[in-house]
């Protein structure tokens, strides 16, 4: 007997992360490590970081929503995923009105039913069109309704509950000992690269403030942290005694940092600057980096495209040859 497939839409929070799970899922490198999710992954919506539905869409896969949602909850994709919204193969779509009239003809469920929509608006049409017959509640409910819209075509399933994930409006703002959510991307960068870290490595902050990225250093085992940047650190990670702050820019923090016989493992930088700005600043603190260390830089792109070969170019004219096995991920 053939497997069940489905169709697994995942709704991000906001459209350039929409991007990253569409790209990673096809090239294999997902942020689900989930047996039978599909390679065939799409981005819905306008392709811009500022504009769209934040969806993606991933076909053909025989995993079951259990399988995907513990998965998912297993994964750093947890901290990114705001729905997930599963359609069986055989399952209900087309236009709005097809739609419409099928839920208007269904029998009436014997069990209390949740509705999630895609647009949000949505969820008014259909609950308009429900809520005289059928015992509708976003609380206590053992059914859930999803109506999705995907570029013209309006896709709806009715599953158990359990399958039903919203991301909680509870979640902490901040990583435990951390000011800020900013450390997901030094934890996105070290899983994509593999990167693993022995307890007791030294590591080079480059535009450390408010301080997450320098306590989750802490947090994985690092016996010493240089942050380096003017602006203040987060009280908390500036009294960790593994933490040395230097505020000064980097081009500033040589003549400290040799005093000190600073010889890094790590030299990480998530500052907002130009790419190439950030770039040199970088390779300014590379003598204090140890044969064999590693480095991780943010780049942050001006404008709303996706394509920066110029740029890239640029970055990789900076490093020359310095920096071996270069890799880039989006």
């Amino acid at each position: 007997m053939d497997e069940a497939r489905m169709d697994v839409v995942i709704q991000l929070g906001h459209q350039s992360l929409a991007h990253r799970m569409a790209m990673h899922v096809r090239e294999g490198n997902s942020m689900v490590d989930c047996k039978g999710l599909g390679r065939d992954a799409s981005e819905e919506g306008a392709l811009s970081r500022k504009r769209g539905a934040a969806l993606v869409r991933i076909r053909g896969c025989t995993c079951t929503p259990t399988e995907f949602l513990d998965a998912m909850r297993a994964s750093r994709a947890i901290n990114y995923i705001i729905r997930v919204y599963f359609f069986p193969e055989e399952g209900i779509q087309g236009s709005k009105i097809e739609v419409m009239d099928h839920l208007r003809a269904m029998q009436v469920p014997l069990d209390k039913v949740r509705i999630q929509t895609s647009p949000p608006e949505l969820g008014k049409e259909v609950q308009d069109l429900l809520e005289e017959k059928w015992e509708l509640d976003p609380r206590e409910y053992r059914l859930t309704l999803s109506v999705v819209r995907l570029g013209d075509t309006y896709h709806c399933s009715m599953l158990p509950g359990k399958c039903m994930y919203r991301q909680p409006h509870n979640e902490p703002a901040s990583t435990k000992g951390g000011p800020s959510r900013a450390v997901r991307k030094l934890q996105e960068a070290m899983e994509l690269c593999n990167i693993k870290l022995t307890p007791g490595f030294i590591a080079i902050d480059l535009g450390a403030a408010p301080g997450s990225w320098t306590s989750y250093l802490v947090q994985c085992g690092a016996k010493q942290v240089f942050a380096i940047d003017p602006a203040q650190l987060n009280s908390g990670v500036a009294d960790m005694p593994q933490v040395v702050h230097i505020p000064k820019p980097a081009q500033n923090s040589l003549t400290e940092l040799a005093i000190m016989g600073c010889s890094a493992d790590l030299l990480v930088c998530d500052m907002n600057e130009p790419p190439k700005t950030v770039a040199r600043r970088a390779m300014a603190l590379l003598p204090f980096l140890s044969k064999g260390g590693k480095l991780i830089v943010t780049m942050k792109f001006p404008g709303t495209g996706r394509e920066h070969p110029g740029a890239l170019e640029g970055v990789k004219a900076v490093l020359g040859n310095q920096v071996k096995d270069v890799e880039w991920h989006w």
